[in-house]
């Protein structure tokens, strides 16, 4: 991931960013909740994250967000859970509810599906550039169903709305084990980290019987470091970040031969693309 801004642009939102977590922080906790040592800073890769400021044990809470503060839907009248969630996010941006959450969520969140041809053509992959074709087609046809059910919406809030679900949401279960998705204030400001395949570390997500959903430590932390967890298993590799986070990592250490190379071409791809985003930008402001 990288920070496609301007010095002065970029001082300026991480100033409104900073006001707009503290107003957050206070709104969960009058609701009930409570939000532990952590604070939002930036971290060596010029990232926006969360950073704990004590000393904190694996396994214990860093907050807790209470239901009236989550957006979450299941399955049911007719629509999958993605799509429920969709219409539930259109609806509070458009009736100004979760005011003080939603101005926190990106208006743009590049996809790999926004890549051009020759772009996409760095990666050398048919299976990859297959399943962008699959996504543009399933992005169209959900966009479709839910503008059905939301009329008035604008295509741009319907395509905002997909990409804010398929890449912030989180999959739990309710009460009852029913699966459920959540948009979660405070916990989708924690950035992507790898984990390996079978590496024992604490949940870092508890869902209570009360609905407060809880962000706990995976590991120990120590002051200033910063709390992250794993968007997808790594056995996923980096073909999984691109398509739902629209962003690529190195590959871990231990990756050999063909499949080390894939994903080093997939990061190299990302780097080439966000470079190219970049100078879009700064021509844009010129």
């Amino acid at each position: 991931m990288l920070a496609l801004l301007l010095p002065a642009t970029a001082s300026a939102l991480c100033s409104t960013a900073d006001a707009a977590f503290k107003a957050l922080v206070r709104h969960v906790e009058r609701a009930g909740g409570f939000v532990g040592p952590i604070s939002l800073s930036e971290s060596s890769e010029g990232l926006r994250g969360l950073f704990v400021t004590e000393a904190v044990a694996a396994g214990e809470p860093l907050c807790g967000v209470p239901r009236s503060c989550v957006l979450h839907a299941t399955a049911g009248d007719d629509l999958k859970a993605h799509e429920r969630l969709m219409l539930q996010l259109l609806e509070a941006r458009s009736a100004g509810d979760h005011a003080l959450y939603l101005p926190t969520m990106p208006e743009r969140i590049p996809l790999l599906r926004d890549w051009t041809a020759p772009q996409l053509e760095r990666l050398q992959s048919a299976s990859l550039l297959a399943s962008v074709d699959s996504q543009r087609a399933w992005a169209e046809r959900t966009l479709a169903l839910v503008a059905e059910r939301a009329p008035e919406t604008t295509p741009d809030d319907l395509e905002w709305a997909e990409r804010v679900v398929r890449s912030r949401s989180l999959a739990t279960a309710s009460a009852d084990g029913e699966p459920t998705l959540q948009l979660v204030p405070i916990f989708d400001m924690c950035n992507h980290v790898a984990t390996p395949a079978g590496a024992e570390h604490a949940p870092h997500v508890l869902v209570m019987a009360d609905g407060v959903v809880v962000l706990c430590a995976q590991h120990d932390l120590a002051p200033g470091d910063e709390v992250r967890f794993s968007y997808r298993d790594e056995s996923e590799g980096n073909s999984a970040l691109l398509l739902d986070y629209g962003f690529a990592v190195p590959p871990p250490e231990h990756l050999a031969g063909a499949e080390r190379l894939r994903e080093e071409r997939a990061h190299a791809a990302f780097l080439a693309y966000a470079e190219e985003e970049a100078a879009a930008i700064v021509e844009s402001e010129v």
